[in-house]
This record gives C-alpha cells, structure tokens and sequence, in this order.
C-alpha cells in the first residue's frame, strides 16, 4: 500500500510540473492573445489590428502586450497544476476502488468533474487577470482583488464562475478523453505485436 502511494504521489508530481513547465512555454503566446481577446471582448476596440496597435501604442509591448502576465501566470499554473492533479487522484481512485482502469466513458465523466473544480477555484485569478488587462489604473495583483473586493465584496472574485465551471468541465471532459485515448494509441502503434486495446478500433491504425 505504501509503495501504491508513493507512485500516487510521483506520478501526481509528474503531471504536476509538466503543467507548469508547459505554462512557462505557452505563455509567451497566451498572454498577448488574450490580452487582445480581453480588450476586443471589452468594447475597446474594433479589430484585432486595431487591438494590437493600440495597445502597443498606449503602453508599449511589454507592458500593454504582456499586462497581467504575473495575474495570468498566478492563475495559469495552478489552473493547470489542480486540473492535472485532480484528474489523477480521481482516475487513481476509480482504479483503486474497481480494481481495472477507467473506460473512456468514466474518463470524460473523470475529467468533467476535474475540469469544474478547477474551473471553480481559479476564477477568483481570472475576475483579477481580467480587469489588469483591460483597466490601466490598477497598481498589481493586491490592489486589485482589494479594489474588486471593496466594490462588489467578496463575492465579486467568483463573477462569472457559474458559466466558467461548465465551459471548463466541457472542455475538460474532451481534453482528457483525447489524452487517454492518445496514450492507448501510440502506446499500442509503439508495440504492434501487442494486441489493440477494447478502447482502441481495430480499424483506426489499419495498413
């Protein structure tokens, strides 16, 4: 049992730092395409070239292109580091309680559920990234979420979590489904000799 829960652990750690390391990597595209999507969605401008150049014009690359990268990376690698490990304590769980692996139909399940908390926890970081990147007078992450909190109180920081907890659940029902799938197909096209997986159509990597 311990040994099982030594495994739990590493591999939870696994998926957590490739979380992270994956959100270090992806930022640098991330953050300016929302920057732009949140300023375009906000009514500030009319276009997307409209967006990039007045935000480059009024605050410059880096600081208007990469506002509320500290917000957006304080929400991104938790967001990713719950969702990743979340998911793997629920599929631990299932394995641990019905002895077999779950099935694709208990993975979307798995991975809704995940996708949900996950959504839930962070929106608080998403309401402050938000406004950092489409208000000018906020001084950082504090003064904002105090500013939010004196204006609406607590309650403001989860403004929106309802319709961000379904569309994250939905997105991560897909996501790890395609995950573990993928995993059984390159696994399965690594080792021919082996036969295909119930999961995997024989059809599907036919010569």
């Amino acid at each position: 049992e311990n040994e099982g829960t030594r495994q739990g652990w590493s591999k939870m750690a696994s998926s957590a730092t490739a979380a992270v390391s994956a959100g270090f990597a992806a930022s640098a595209l991330r953050v300016p395409t929302e920057v732009i999507k949140q300023n375009l969605q906000a009514g500030n401008f009319a276009s997307i070239t409209d967006a990039v150049r007045g935000v480059v014009r009024s605050r410059g690359v880096v600081g208007g292109l990469f506002a509320g990268y500290a917000s957006f990376m304080a929400r991104e690698l938790p967001f990713d580091t719950i969702e990743f490990c979340s998911y793997e304590s629920f599929r631990r769980s299932w394995t641990a309680r019905t002895g077999h692996e779950p099935n694709a139909f208990v993975t979307t399940a798995l991975g809704t559920v995940a996708g949900a908390f996950t959504g839930y926890v962070t929106t608080p970081m998403d309401v402050i990234k938000t406004k950092l990147m489409t208000e000018t007078h906020h001084k950082g992450i504090i003064d904002c979420a105090t500013q939010v909190v004196r204006e609406g109180g607590p309650v403001a920081l989860l403004r929106g979590a309802a319709p961000r907890c379904l569309w994250i659940a939905l997105g991560g029902g897909v996501f790890f489904t395609a995950l573990e799938e993928s995993r059984v197909a390159v696994s399965w096209m690594l080792n021919r000799s082996v036969a295909p997986p119930a999961s995997l159509p024989v059809t599907c990597c036919d010569e």
